[in-house]
């Protein structure tokens, strides 16, 4: 007679188990990481924003842009642009100062200049303004204009 041999193929309750676990363990582990690394790529990503918003002002600046058509200041093409920001706020804004002139209001963001309005998104805020070196910072101020005025060629 022949005998049939009967070969077991595949995974015991306790293989199957102990592969479960170890898959459970990895995931709770990289979940529990995972809001870390979201809120630092969310700050890189506000970083880059605010980088950009300033390097588009300085180059509107520098290159001379006439300021925005739908304005009544839409023909001249000295005035400065900036930058806008307060603490404990949720945007800033970008201006072009049309108030500006070489003795008085330098560089300052008044109500009406405003370009175009940057929102800081996912809970994210300016909490404080620092001025001064990392070693030494103040944070007693509550506003920050950054303006770029195109240079003199004289």
């Amino acid at each position: 007679m022949n005998k049939i041999q009967i070969q077991n193929k595949g995974f015991t309750l306790v293989e199957l188990m102990v592969t479960v676990g170890i898959f459970t363990l990895i995931t709770g582990l990289l979940l529990a990481r995972y809001s870390n690394f979201n809120k630092g790529i969310i700050l890189t990503n506000l970083a880059y924003d605010i980088a950009l918003t300033l390097r588009s002002a300085q180059s509107a600046s520098i290159n001379v842009k006439s300021a925005p058509i739908n304005g009544p200041f839409s023909s001249n093409f000295d005035y400065p642009y900036g930058v806008y920001f307060t603490d404990e706020s949720t945007s800033f804004i970008t201006f072009v100062d049309v108030n500006y002139n070489d003795n008085t209001d330098i560089g300052s963001y008044d109500t009406g200049e405003e370009i175009a309005t940057t929102n800081i998104k996912r809970g994210s805020r300016i909490s404080a303004i620092c001025s001064g070196t990392e070693a030494s910072c103040s944070t007693d101020i509550s506003q920050l204009n950054v303006v770029f005025k195109r240079p003199d060629p004289v």
